[in-house]
């Protein structure tokens, strides 16, 4: 049975893993929020409050991990893959929008850019 201290551990994990994955994205504060933190079901006071803690939502931060992830496997220079994340794609599903303009539109444009680069990253 999990203690208090197993859940502590795994939230430091977690935390610091979001924290060097937004590093090596070169993310702002805000992307970042919106990214990894479950902000939808939470009052914008204790989304940018330190009194209760902002929620990491497990599902956008492991979507970004696996977008993280291809666009590693597609780029060896971690600037080129930033710089792809933020540059304008005609590309489907992005028609016009930048990669990260769709993951910051919510949970479905989180899927839909992990889809379009795990499929990039297995060709």
């Amino acid at each position: 049975m999990a203690t208090d201290n197993d859940y502590t551990l795994r939230s430091e994990r977690l935390h610091s893993l979001m924290e060097r994955t937004a590093t090596l994205l070169n993310l702002s504060e805000a992307e970042k929020n919106i990214l990894f933190y479950d902000t939808e079901h939470m009052p914008e006071r204790a989304y940018f409050s330190n009194d209760n803690g902002p929620i990491l939502n497990e599902t956008k931060f492991s979507y970004v991990l696996g977008i993280f992830k291809s666009i590693n496997i597609l780029y060896s220079d971690i600037t080129r893959a930033q710089r792809r994340l933020r540059l304008p794609s005609t590309e489907v599903p992005f028609n016009g929008k930048s990669p990260l303009d769709l993951m910051l539109s919510g949970t479905d444009g989180l899927r839909l850019t992990r889809r379009y680069f795990d499929c990039l990253a297995q060709s």
